[in-house]
């Protein structure tokens, strides 16, 4: 019996160890959600496999754990993952026959219930709650397998050996929540691995950035000042036809200055000046300075702020990641687009929200926002949103965005509150 469970149990893990070694050069979490019809297709073999080498408890009695990778599968992988393993499941288990059969496949649709009806917010719970959810979907998975037991029994006439196996049904049990854990406990590690590794690489370019920033940015700037002044006082003095010539170098040289200031805060990202910041004034002074932007390119600009938000940070950077977040939203709408800035609690968090309907992102631009030059404009440098994150990082919050394609996006500031601000 220790060898069938030894296999029942490295059954559970292929799906998870497949989807990680699989897709670890793609940099994306263990079992994503992008993946979801792989993982269903693993999670599925996983229970054909656990059919076909049950455990032998006794004489007449087998039992299998495969209900542990289609659960999984559904918590963390999403409906698709879910469906197809399931289906995979009762097809295999009607081809294997059997006067069980039809009551295996109302077990199947009873087993499933829950996991499904939890699947969509399961991510987004917190870890000790995953966990709970997963040990509680298990055992309910158990109690319907006995009952669908109790019914066959009684449907064959022999519900008196019921008590007989009880010891081995306590047995069973016990064994799918540990193995549950077990495989939630892999997928969490699995995880924060792929978490850690992709901090870890954004961290390295970040550093080499910072780097070169730091020893070049003081000795371009200075040259740039000089020639810009110089131009400014000769277009006094030269022919009306050249000055648009020289307005065109100025405004170019204004750009080479702005991108030489994103290098500079990329180099020292972090807060000066802390000081309690009523967040309904903050926001309500940017959107009248973006008012006149957004008007010129017929966008409107909407607000929708709660009352009484109150951080403690620095003011000035604060508002320079607002306004480059407000203003990316700007360019990215059409005409007689919106962008709507909004602020609200969530938990211990103050939540800025920046959102357009423009065109959006695809997972991939999403997934490579922030990262080294990385940008979806034309003339961009990618260095603005790179420098918003490490601002927002130095100042103790999150910077969060989400997208959908052909619905916009959305830029979530998380900042921790202010004692006594709510």
């Amino acid at each position: 019996m220790f060898k069938d469970l030894m296999l029942q149990v490295l059954t559970i893990l292929l799906p998870i160890l497949t989807i990680q070694i699989v897709f670890l050069r793609s940099n994306h979490f263990a079992l994503h959600r992008r993946y979801s019809v792989y993982i269903g297709l693993l999670s599925g073999l996983a229970s054909v496999l656990c059919m076909s080498f049950p455990l032998q408890f006794a004489e007449g009695f087998q039992w299998d754990f495969r209900w542990i990778p289609i659960m999984i599968a559904t918590l963390y992988g999403g409906y698709p993952a879910g469906i197809i393993s399931v289906v995979m499941s009762i097809v295999f288990r009607t081809y294997l026959g059997g006067p069980a059969a039809m009551f295996s496949l109302v077990g199947a649709v009873l087993t499933m219930i829950v996991p499904l009806m939890l699947a969509a917010r399961f991510r987004s719970l917190s870890r000790l709650q995953r966990y709970g959810i997963s040990a509680g979907a298990a055992m309910l998975a158990f109690v319907y397998v006995m009952l669908n037991m109790v019914f066959y029994l009684t449907y064959i006439g022999k519900l008196s050996v019921f008590p007989q196996y009880a010891g081995l049904f306590a047995l069973a049990g016990g064994l799918q929540l540990a193995l549950t854990l077990l495989a939630v406990f892999m997928i969490e590690h699995l995880v924060e691995i792929a978490k850690l590794r992709s901090s870890l690489q954004r961290t390295e370019q970040l550093v080499a950035v910072s780097e070169l920033a730091a020893s070049v940015t003081h000795e371009v700037r200075n040259p740039l000042t000089v020639v810009r002044g110089f131009l400014q006082l000769a277009k006094s003095s030269v022919d009306p036809k050249v000055t648009g010539y020289m307005d065109t170098a100025i405004s170019e040289l204004d750009r080479a200055e702005f991108i030489i200031s994103d290098y500079l805060s990329l180099a020292k990202p972090q807060v000066e000046r802390l000081e309690t910041i009523d967040l309904k004034e903050k926001l309500s002074g940017i959107a009248s300075l973006m008012h006149s932007f957004a008007a010129m390119r017929g966008v409107s600009l909407l607000l929708d702020l709660q009352i009484g938000l109150k951080t403690y940070n620095d003011s000035v950077k604060l508002g320079q990641v607002v306004m480059n977040l407000v203003k990316n939203a700007i360019e990215a709408v059409q005409e007689n687009g919106e962008v709507r800035i909004r602020s609200y609690l969530r938990k211990e968090y103050i939540v800025i929200e920046v959102a357009d309907n423009g065109e959006g992102m695809t997972p991939e631009q999403l997934r490579r926002l922030g990262t080294t030059y990385y940008t979806t404009k034309e003339r961009g440098t990618g260095l603005g949103t790179m420098v918003a994150f490490r601002v927002i990082e130095a100042m103790g919050g999150k910077l969060e965005y989400a997208s959908v394609r052909g619905e916009g996006t959305t830029a979530y500031i998380l900042l921790p509150a202010a004692p006594g601000g709510t």
